[in-house]
């Protein structure tokens, strides 16, 4: 398996640790009402999962021509997303046909969103992106006043540039390490074999055979 393959693993860990969820997004084609100030969320290990029926103007664009941006101190940041594709059987997959299909998932961490851009400043006034954007809000549910704001683009200009990286792949070893765990891949075998949580030394699949 490659890097990117593990990245993917990475954010499908992700899903089944954060089943709680951070509330379903609220999509419009553009920034509208005046300026909010985003609340944050507490939610600092859950993922953002935004399928291609919700964001239908953005399917058939290439996955490499597609970002995430936030709104902070007045400027526009991109932040770290990855494009899950999904194949007709509903299986994760390192690529299929390349292009953004309604079954696949742009994928974002709930701790990177920001705040709600003013009515007048679109994105398309900084950036070189299309028309076609979408702005998301999510809101947890647990905690109602918590909001942010993220906003997903297309580019035929744009290149990756979130400063953030959240996963670390050791190809020798078949292991992903992450801010709060660590997971190996057998080397001879399909499946998980080496996981450690948080800080811990202690390796929790050889503690429990």
């Amino acid at each position: 398996m490659n890097k990117q393959i593990f990245r993917r693993l990475l954010f499908l860990l992700a899903l089944v640790v954060g089943l709680g969820g951070v509330g379903a997004a609220v999509v419009t084609l553009s920034a509208t009402g005046s300026a909010v100030a985003a609340q944050g969320l507490d939610r600092d290990k859950d993922p953002v999962v935004i399928s291609g029926t919700v964001v239908s103007a953005l399917v058939g664009f290439p996955v490499d021509e597609l970002f995430a941006y936030v709104y902070r101190d007045g400027h526009w940041t991109q932040i770290p997303a990855q494009i899950d594709e999904v194949t007709a059987t509903g299986s994760y997959t390192s690529t299929e046909d390349g292009l953004f299909d309604f079954n696949d998932e742009i994928v974002f961490m709930a701790a990177d969103l920001g705040d709600q851009a003013p009515l007048g400043v679109p994105i398309t006034a900084s950036l070189p992106v299309s028309d076609g954007w979408y702005q998301i809000e999510v809101t947890d549910p647990q905690s109602p006043t918590q909001t942010g704001w993220a906003y997903l683009v297309h580019s035929t200009v744009l290149t990756p540039s979130a400063a953030a990286d959240y996963v670390d792949y050791i190809p020798g070893l078949h292991r992903i390490y992450a801010d709060d765990y660590r997971i190996g891949f057998g080397a001879a075998h399909i499946g998980v074999d080496w996981l450690m949580l948080g800080d811990s030394a202690i390796e929790i699949l050889d503690r429990t055979r």
